[in-house]
C-alpha cells in the first residue's frame, strides 16, 4: 500500500514539474513577445516625437510663432487625464498633417510664462496659430473629428 502511495506521489510531483516547466516556457515565450512589441512601440514612440515639437517659453517664438505653416499647439500637463485623452488624436492629426500643419506641445509647468500669455486658464487647450496668431482655440476633450474640423480652415 505505501509502494502505491509512493508511485501517486511521484506521478503527481512529475505532473506539478512538467506544468512548471510547461508554465515557464509559455512565460519565457509572453516575455518574448512582449519585448518585440516593446521594440517596436519604441520605434513608434521615436517617430511620434519627431513630429510632435516640444516647446518652452525659449523656443515659442522660434517654433510656433515664426512658423511658415499653421501651428497646432497642445497645451497640457503631466498631471492632467483629459490632456492624455486627447493626446492620441493629437498624434495622429500629426502624422496625417506632417508637412501642412505643425504640430508642437507646451508642456504648462514648464512654460508657464507662455501659457499666461495665451490664457490658458483649462487643461487641455488646443490653439491654433497662423501667421503668428492665435485663429483658434478648443479647450477639453474633444474627438478627433470636432479637431479636424477645427484645423482644415485653417490648413
Amino acid at each position: 500500500m505505501i509502494g502505491h502511495v509512493r508511485n501517486k506521489v511521484r506521478l503527481l510531483l512529475y505532473i506539478i514539474r512538467s506544468a512548471r516547466r510547461k508554465n515557464r516556457e509559455k512565460v519565457e515565450e509572453e516575455i518574448s513577445t512582449l519585448d518585440r512589441e516593446t521594440k517596436d512601440t519604441k520605434g513608434k514612440e521615436e517617430e511620434m516625437e519627431e513630429m510632435e515639437v516640444k516647446v518652452n517659453d525659449a523656443n515659442f517664438k522660434e517654433e510656433v510663432l515664426d512658423s511658415a505653416i499653421p501651428t497646432l499647439v497642445d497645451f497640457w500637463a503631466v498631471w492632467c487625464a483629459p490632456c492624455y485623452m486627447v493626446a492620441p488624436a493629437v498624434e495622429q492629426i500629426a502624422q496625417e498633417y506632417q508637412g501642412r500643419l505643425k504640430v508642437c506641445k507646451v508642456n504648462v509647468d514648464e512654460a508657464p510664462r507662455t501659457a499666461s500669455e495665451y490664457g490658458i486658464m483649462s487643461i487641455p487647450t488646443l490653439a491654433i496659430f497662423k501667421n503668428g496668431e492665435v485663429v483658434d482655440k478648443i479647450i477639453g476633450v474633444v474627438p478627433k473629428t470636432e479637431l479636424v474640423s477645427r484645423i482644415e480652415p485653417h490648413i
